[in-house]
């Protein structure tokens, strides 16, 4: 997927530990870091056929198995997006 990197929408790139790196040494108090997925399995489908993201196309399968997908890709720390929650230091905390 290499034509797909570093465009307009993806400026930066983090993984769990990066992410947490970064936002300790911004002077926040880190709270949690996640994974989210906001993909369907058909969009994973439409990049294998036609090598090109395709968004959220409408899907064949049931919110079961999308639930099930997107919950093992957000398990697994595979998932779309990386969410991060952090308070402001205040002080020498």
């Amino acid at each position: 997927y290499k034509p797909f990197f570093y465009r307009r929408g993806h400026l930066f790139y983090f993984n769990k530990n990066s992410l947490s790196y970064s936002i300790k040494n911004a002077g926040f108090n880190l709270i949690s870091v996640g994974h989210v997925h906001k993909y369907n399995i058909m969009n994973l489908i439409g990049w294998s056929k036609y090598k090109k993201p395709q968004g959220v196309p409408p899907t064949i399968f049931d919110h079961i198995t999308e639930g099930m997908f997107a919950s093992n890709l957000e398990r697994e720390g595979k998932a779309s997006h990386l969410l991060a929650i952090a308070e402001k230091r205040v002080g020498n905390q």
